[in-house]
Protein backbone atom coordinates (compact mmCIF):
# COMPACT_ATOMS: atom_id res chain seq x y z
CA UNK A 1 0.00 0.00 0.00
CA UNK A 2 3.34 2.34 0.32
CA UNK A 3 3.61 2.47 -3.60
CA UNK A 4 0.09 3.68 -3.67
CA UNK A 5 -0.02 6.25 -0.87
CA UNK A 6 2.84 7.99 -2.05
CA UNK A 7 1.60 8.41 -5.53
CA UNK A 8 -1.59 9.80 -4.29
CA UNK A 9 -0.44 12.43 -2.12
CA UNK A 10 1.83 13.13 -5.10
CA UNK A 11 -0.58 13.64 -7.37
CA UNK A 12 -3.22 15.72 -4.31
CA UNK A 13 0.12 18.14 -4.32
CA UNK A 14 0.01 18.79 -7.61
CA UNK A 15 -3.41 19.54 -8.24
CA UNK A 16 -3.62 22.12 -5.15
CA UNK A 17 -0.41 23.32 -6.51
CA UNK A 18 -1.99 23.68 -9.90
CA UNK A 19 -4.81 26.19 -8.86
CA UNK A 20 -6.82 25.97 -11.75
CA UNK A 21 -3.51 25.71 -13.93
CA UNK A 22 -2.29 22.25 -14.53
CA UNK A 23 1.38 22.48 -15.56
CA UNK A 24 4.38 19.71 -15.80
CA UNK A 25 3.21 16.20 -15.40
CA UNK A 26 0.00 17.26 -14.32
CA UNK A 27 -1.84 17.58 -17.80
CA UNK A 28 -0.71 14.32 -19.34
CA UNK A 29 -2.40 12.59 -15.96
CA UNK A 30 -5.05 14.58 -16.37
CA UNK A 31 -5.73 13.78 -20.04
CA UNK A 32 -4.93 10.33 -19.64
CA UNK A 33 -7.46 9.48 -16.83
CA UNK A 34 -9.70 11.90 -18.51
CA UNK A 35 -9.97 12.48 -21.78
CA UNK A 36 -12.03 15.24 -21.91
CA UNK A 37 -9.09 17.14 -20.26
CA UNK A 38 -7.69 16.82 -24.52
CA UNK A 39 -10.91 18.56 -25.81
CA UNK A 40 -12.64 20.93 -23.80
CA UNK A 41 -11.49 24.26 -23.76
CA UNK A 42 -9.92 25.48 -21.29
CA UNK A 43 -12.73 27.53 -19.52
CA UNK A 44 -14.64 24.50 -19.54
CA UNK A 45 -12.06 22.25 -17.30
CA UNK A 46 -11.38 24.69 -14.33
CA UNK A 47 -14.71 23.31 -12.71
CA UNK A 48 -13.93 19.97 -12.59
CA UNK A 49 -10.51 20.24 -10.95
CA UNK A 50 -12.16 20.85 -7.86
CA UNK A 51 -14.46 17.42 -7.81
CA UNK A 52 -11.17 15.36 -8.90
CA UNK A 53 -9.10 17.01 -5.87
CA UNK A 54 -11.48 16.39 -3.39
CA UNK A 55 -11.67 13.24 -4.75
CA UNK A 56 -8.00 12.60 -4.35
CA UNK A 57 -7.89 14.42 -1.02
CA UNK A 58 -10.77 11.67 0.15
CA UNK A 59 -9.27 8.71 -0.85
CA UNK A 60 -5.88 10.28 0.62
CA UNK A 61 -7.05 11.33 3.90
CA UNK A 62 -9.03 7.75 3.71
CA UNK A 63 -6.26 5.58 3.49
CA UNK A 64 -4.24 7.62 5.67
CA UNK A 65 -6.86 7.45 8.58
CA UNK A 66 -5.50 6.07 12.30
CA UNK A 67 -6.52 2.26 11.71
CA UNK A 68 -7.61 2.26 8.12
CA UNK A 69 -7.09 -1.66 7.13
CA UNK A 70 -7.07 -3.47 3.72
CA UNK A 71 -8.41 -6.87 3.67
CA UNK A 72 -5.81 -9.18 1.97
CA UNK A 73 -7.90 -12.11 1.07
CA UNK A 74 -6.96 -15.57 -0.25
CA UNK A 75 -8.13 -17.19 -3.60
CA UNK A 76 -10.96 -19.72 -3.46
CA UNK A 77 -12.79 -17.92 -0.45
CA UNK A 78 -16.54 -18.06 -0.52
CA UNK A 79 -18.21 -14.56 -1.39
CA UNK A 80 -14.98 -13.27 -3.58
CA UNK A 81 -17.02 -11.32 -6.93
CA UNK A 82 -15.88 -13.18 -10.43
CA UNK A 83 -13.52 -12.56 -11.82
CA UNK A 84 -12.54 -9.83 -8.92
CA UNK A 85 -8.97 -9.01 -7.92
CA UNK A 86 -10.07 -6.01 -5.69
CA UNK A 87 -13.55 -4.82 -4.74
CA UNK A 88 -15.07 -3.04 -1.94
CA UNK A 89 -18.46 -4.42 0.26
CA UNK A 90 -20.85 -1.81 1.55
CA UNK A 91 -24.13 -2.40 3.82
CA UNK A 92 -27.26 -2.32 2.30
CA UNK A 93 -28.32 1.15 2.41
CA UNK A 94 -25.17 2.29 0.76
CA UNK A 95 -25.17 0.00 -1.81
CA UNK A 96 -28.95 0.79 -2.67
CA UNK A 97 -27.46 4.52 -2.38
CA UNK A 98 -25.37 3.82 -5.06
CA UNK A 99 -27.01 2.15 -7.35
CA UNK A 100 -30.66 4.49 -7.09
CA UNK A 101 -28.78 7.47 -6.75
CA UNK A 102 -29.67 10.52 -9.13
CA UNK A 103 -26.84 10.70 -12.02
CA UNK A 104 -26.38 6.52 -11.54
CA UNK A 105 -27.84 6.39 -15.16
CA UNK A 106 -24.66 5.18 -16.52
CA UNK A 107 -25.89 6.58 -20.25
CA UNK A 108 -26.43 10.26 -18.52
CA UNK A 109 -23.59 12.43 -17.94
CA UNK A 110 -25.10 13.84 -14.28
CA UNK A 111 -23.21 12.85 -12.02
CA UNK A 112 -23.92 11.07 -8.31
CA UNK A 113 -23.26 12.48 -5.31
CA UNK A 114 -19.97 11.52 -3.45
CA UNK A 115 -20.58 9.47 -0.67
CA UNK A 116 -18.63 6.92 1.81
CA UNK A 117 -18.96 3.54 2.37
CA UNK A 118 -17.80 1.70 5.24
CA UNK A 119 -17.66 -1.90 4.06
CA UNK A 120 -13.29 -2.79 3.88
CA UNK A 121 -11.30 -2.94 0.62
CA UNK A 122 -10.37 -6.11 -0.46
CA UNK A 123 -7.88 -7.56 -2.50
CA UNK A 124 -6.45 -10.69 -3.99
CA UNK A 125 -2.34 -11.07 -4.47
CA UNK A 126 -2.97 -9.79 -8.00
CA UNK A 127 -5.23 -6.56 -6.66
CA UNK A 128 -2.10 -5.53 -4.35
CA UNK A 129 -0.73 -2.88 -6.55
CA UNK A 130 -1.58 0.63 -6.68
CA UNK A 131 -3.42 0.90 -9.90
CA UNK A 132 -6.54 -1.57 -7.66
CA UNK A 133 -5.88 0.25 -4.15
CA UNK A 134 -6.75 3.85 -5.93
CA UNK A 135 -9.52 2.41 -7.87
CA UNK A 136 -11.46 1.05 -4.70
CA UNK A 137 -10.22 3.48 -2.49
CA UNK A 138 -12.47 5.90 -5.11
CA UNK A 139 -15.29 3.34 -4.31
CA UNK A 140 -14.94 3.35 -0.57
CA UNK A 141 -14.36 6.72 0.04
CA UNK A 142 -16.26 8.72 -2.82
CA UNK A 143 -18.71 6.48 -4.22
CA UNK A 144 -17.56 6.23 -7.49
CA UNK A 145 -18.76 3.77 -9.93
CA UNK A 146 -17.35 1.46 -12.52
CA UNK A 147 -18.63 3.22 -15.76
CA UNK A 148 -15.86 1.81 -17.58
CA UNK A 149 -11.93 -0.20 -17.03
CA UNK A 150 -9.50 1.43 -18.70
CA UNK A 151 -8.05 0.17 -21.92
CA UNK A 152 -4.59 1.75 -20.12
CA UNK A 153 -2.33 -1.78 -20.12
CA UNK A 154 -3.32 -3.10 -23.64
CA UNK A 155 -2.46 0.18 -24.53
CA UNK A 156 1.24 0.52 -23.07
CA UNK A 157 1.90 -2.67 -23.81
CA UNK A 158 0.65 -1.52 -27.75
CA UNK A 159 3.13 1.49 -27.53
CA UNK A 160 5.83 -1.05 -26.07
CA UNK A 161 5.55 -3.51 -29.13
CA UNK A 162 5.36 -0.30 -31.89
CA UNK A 163 8.52 1.13 -30.09
CA UNK A 164 10.41 -2.16 -30.69
CA UNK A 165 8.87 -3.14 -33.63
CA UNK A 166 10.48 -3.27 -37.26
CA UNK A 167 9.96 0.30 -38.68
CA UNK A 168 7.66 -0.90 -41.53
CA UNK A 169 5.47 -2.87 -39.18
CA UNK A 170 4.96 0.20 -36.66
CA UNK A 171 4.08 2.50 -39.27
CA UNK A 172 1.38 0.20 -40.55
CA UNK A 173 0.12 -0.34 -37.37
CA UNK A 174 0.10 3.26 -35.98
CA UNK A 175 -2.86 5.03 -37.59
CA UNK A 176 -5.71 2.63 -36.50
CA UNK A 177 -4.18 2.49 -33.39
CA UNK A 178 -4.09 5.61 -32.35
CA UNK A 179 -7.29 6.60 -34.56
CA UNK A 180 -9.10 4.04 -31.81
CA UNK A 181 -8.00 6.48 -29.50
CA UNK A 182 -9.65 9.78 -30.22
CA UNK A 183 -11.93 10.90 -28.01
CA UNK A 184 -15.56 10.50 -28.99
CA UNK A 185 -18.85 12.29 -28.66
CA UNK A 186 -20.12 11.12 -25.22
CA UNK A 187 -23.30 10.22 -26.65
CA UNK A 188 -21.37 7.05 -27.96
CA UNK A 189 -21.07 6.06 -24.71
CA UNK A 190 -23.03 2.72 -24.42
CA UNK A 191 -23.37 2.32 -20.42
CA UNK A 192 -21.59 -1.20 -20.66
CA UNK A 193 -19.10 -2.48 -18.43
CA UNK A 194 -17.27 -3.68 -21.80
CA UNK A 195 -14.88 -6.66 -21.63
CA UNK A 196 -13.09 -6.79 -24.46
CA UNK A 197 -10.26 -4.25 -25.76
CA UNK A 198 -11.99 -2.45 -28.09
CA UNK A 199 -15.20 -2.37 -26.01
CA UNK A 200 -13.43 -0.65 -23.40
CA UNK A 201 -11.69 1.49 -25.95
CA UNK A 202 -14.69 2.66 -27.47
CA UNK A 203 -16.29 3.56 -24.51
CA UNK A 204 -13.19 4.82 -22.26
CA UNK A 205 -13.13 7.98 -24.91
CA UNK A 206 -16.95 8.31 -24.84
CA UNK A 207 -17.06 8.75 -21.04
CA UNK A 208 -17.16 12.28 -21.03
CA UNK A 209 -18.11 13.82 -17.79
CA UNK A 210 -18.72 10.79 -16.69
CA UNK A 211 -14.94 9.93 -16.01
CA UNK A 212 -14.90 12.41 -12.91
CA UNK A 213 -17.05 9.44 -11.17
CA UNK A 214 -15.28 6.46 -12.97
CA UNK A 215 -13.01 4.33 -10.65
CA UNK A 216 -10.29 3.46 -13.21
CA UNK A 217 -10.30 7.29 -14.29
CA UNK A 218 -9.19 8.08 -10.76
CA UNK A 219 -6.44 5.18 -11.11
CA UNK A 220 -5.28 6.18 -14.19
CA UNK A 221 -4.75 9.67 -13.55
CA UNK A 222 -3.11 9.13 -10.27
CA UNK A 223 -0.97 6.62 -12.16
CA UNK A 224 0.62 8.70 -14.95
CA UNK A 225 0.40 11.80 -12.94
CA UNK A 226 3.22 10.50 -11.17
CA UNK A 227 5.19 8.89 -13.26
CA UNK A 228 3.97 5.96 -14.65
CA UNK A 229 3.76 5.57 -18.46
CA UNK A 230 0.93 7.25 -20.24
CA UNK A 231 -0.60 5.63 -23.74
CA UNK A 232 0.05 7.94 -26.64
CA UNK A 233 -2.71 9.62 -28.05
Amino acid sequence: MAEAKQRIASALKMLREADGDPEGALPAGLESGFPVFRTAPPGALAPFLPRIAEIVQRIHDGLNAQGAKIALVGSGVPGVPQNATAWVDGNLSENVAGLFSLGHDKMSEELPPLMERSGPIHLLEPGQIAWYIVHEATHRFAGTLDYQYSPYFEEVQEDEFTASADPEVAAAMEPAMLDRRKVRDPKEFNGKDEQTYLGKQSNWYALGRRALMNADSYAQFVLTATGAPAPRT
